[in-house]
């Protein structure tokens, strides 16, 4: 599903929208730099999304003189218009469109909005998540634990494990993942929840069961991509999209429960190496590089073990954690049905066929110039 979302919506005007701004003086009380403060705009739940005027050189040709060429629109536009975002929907334009016409009533300017507005905006910003539900809460728990230190992001290393979230490349500049419990993260934010979600019972049985892996794709990886443009997500298959970025994760399940007539079939060079992994040695610092590749390859495919994360010598136990290989065949959690046709879940609007154009001048009254 599409979850938190930065937009550029293009819009010439000189009256700005914001709240207020924020001002940098220097030491004589000279203005250096100034830039307009997000507007929040409230939901039907008591959830945000927030919005500001902003000049871009990108475009140039439909200022005219204008202060202001774009509205950034941010949040996440689910839970803006269900007050939730447990389960959702993949359209990224008209959930984004159904999103900017609601906030463009509240904050009373219906006319900022048009959906070949929506369809010529750019993105800086968007996040994708899928849940899988598992057994019990418990085994939400002990999955993200194993996973901490049995997992790599293929070239960016193992997780971190930060106020009960997982992180793999957090501080990468184009994307990074991101697993969590729904339902613990849910009852640690009771206060930006819709005030009935903890009292439903099907909603809160169904989060706390329930891992969530997210995606944050940032604005280098759009533009690498070609998903800069809202217009480019109409033919998005969005689980693809989602799933070619998780399959960059390695699992290994490193139990130490491997059969020894397995390991006796091993050249004798690798069940070296992996008896020294056993034993807890860094195997980055032990060996060369090329051999230290080679061989955590052979022992990720004959044994399904990592050598490139250092095992612990205090072994936990491991005997109500979930495989952590079940991910990779796990099928996201689809809506439950319950949920249709409630408040519980918001089915957007479909994207007119007609507006899926680009802009001209006369879309916002502006006369074209000799």
């Amino acid at each position: 599903m599409i979850d938190w979302t930065t937009a550029f919506i293009p819009y010439p005007h000189n009256e700005p929208i914001n709240n207020g701004k924020c001002i940098s003086l220097d030491a004589n009380g000279r203005i250096e730099w100034q830039t307009d403060k997000f507007l929040p705009v409230e939901g039907s739940y008591s959830s945000n999304v927030s919005i500001r005027s902003h000049g871009s050189s990108e475009a140039e040709k439909l200022l005219r003189g204008y202060r202001y060429s774009h509205i950034v629109l941010s949040g996440n536009p689910v839970k803006f218009l269900q007050g939730h975002n447990i389960f959702g929907c993949d359209d990224l334009p008209s959930l984004l469109a159904d999103c900017f016409k609601k906030v463009c009533n509240l904050i009373e300017k219906p006319e900022l909005f048009s959906y070949s507005a929506i369809h010529n905006a750019y993105l800086t910003r968007v996040d994708v998540n899928y849940g899988y539900s598992l057994n019990n809460p418990e085994s939400v728990n002990a999955w993200l634990r194993s996973a901490e230190s049995s997992t790599n992001l293929k070239h960016r290393g193992k997780g971190q494990f930060d106020h009960g979230t997982l992180y793999f490349g957090r501080n990468s500049s184009y994307w990074f993942i991101k697993f969590y419990h729904k339902g613990n993260e849910i009852r640690a934010n009771k206060k930006h929840q819709r005030i009935d979600l903890l009292d439903n019972k099907n909603v809160s049985a169904f989060a706390d069961n329930l891992l969530r892996c997210e995606v944050q794709i940032k604005s280098r990886e759009l533009k690498d991509t070609g998903l800069r443009a809202v217009s480019s997500w109409h033919d998005v298959d969005v689980q693809n999209l989602y799933n070619g970025y998780t399959s960059k994760l390695e699992f290994s399940e490193n139990t130490m429960t491997i059969c020894d007539e397995k390991l006796k079939e091993l050249p004798r060079r690798y069940r070296t190496t992996h008896a020294l992994w056993l034993s807890g040695a860094d195997l980055r610092q032990e060996m060369g590089r090329t051999s230290f590749y080679d061989h955590r390859r052979f022992l990720m495919n004959e044994l399904n073990v990592d050598i490139s994360i250092k095992l612990s010598t205090d072994k936990p136990d491991m005997s109500n954690v979930v495989p952590l290989v079940r991910f990779i065949e796990a099928i996201p959690a689809e809506t439950p049905s319950w949920a249709s046709g409630t408040n519980w879940l918001y089915e957007p609007n479909n994207f007119p066929e007609s507006e899926k154009r680009a802009l001209t001048l006369a879309d916002f009254g502006m006369e074209k110039q000799a």
